[in-house]
């Protein structure tokens, strides 16, 4: 008996294709994009501003931020500065 292809499941397999490309385009995008800043959001929150609130924008090796730029020990958990 030969095997009948699913049109409905096709269609699912490709919006499903899609939504991975758009994903991971948009990860890839987002990789260069600056940290939230400003605005009394939720990222300022909890934003480490290090030792004395005074250093720099830095990113980590392992892509987190931090604002401890300029102070020893910067990114120091999470592979040092990049």
């Amino acid at each position: 008996m030969a095997r009948r292809s699913s049109k409905a499941g096709s269609v699912v397999a490709g919006l499903l294709g899609w939504a991975v490309i758009i994903v991971i385009g948009w990860m890839i995008v987002s990789s260069f994009l600056p940290p939230p800043s400003g605005g009394g959001g939720y990222y300022d929150d909890d934003w480490d501003m290090g030792v004395d609130g005074n250093g720099t924008h830095v990113q980590c090796v392992d892509g987190e931020w931090s604002n401890s730029g300029g102070v020893q020990g910067a990114c120091s958990g999470h592979g040092g500065v990049r």
